[in-house]
């Protein structure tokens, strides 16, 4: 880290994936621009989503703290608040066109290389909506400069 508050346009690359139980992975891959900002020792991330992630309309937030947590922030159409940090539970709402459910995200592995030039994020992660397993699911985001 140069340690240095910065804006940059960046290129974000986003895999997702989605294991249901015994059921092939649902995978979704992403290419958009977005920027990148250093700010008070965190990253932050935002791009618009598309109609590709079913999330058209709305605009993400990903935050990497130097305390290795990573959050990934939704706001629009649909809004939602997911945190990630090892081996720790994460109880949000997630608020949609048909209700709020409660969610609940369990945080498997989680590894960022981010630097100032970019990087990688990703996080491994359990989903639960209303106390029951929805899926296993992968995000990887591949981030460079423009």
């Amino acid at each position: 880290y140069s340690g240095k508050d910065f804006m940059k346009k960046v290129t974000i690359s986003i895999t997702g994936k989605q294991k249901y139980d015994n059921a092939p992975s649902d995978v979704i891959e992403l290419i958009t621009a977005g920027n990148m900002v250093y700010k008070n020792g965190s990253y932050y991330i935002t791009y618009k989503e598309s109609m590709l992630t079913g999330m058209e309309g709305c605009t993400t937030l990903v935050k990497v703290d130097k305390d290795e947590k990573v959050s990934i922030t939704r706001y629009g159409k649909y809004s939602s608040h997911l945190e990630f940090k090892k081996d720790k539970n994460h109880f949000t709402k997630y608020v949609t066109e048909n209700g709020e459910f409660d969610m609940s995200v369990d945080t498997l592995s989680l590894k960022s290389d981010l630097s100032d030039k970019g990087g990688n994020i990703a996080v491994r992660y359990n989903l639960q909506i209303n106390s029951s397993f929805v899926s296993e699911n992968e995000i990887e985001l591949n981030i460079k400069e423009m």
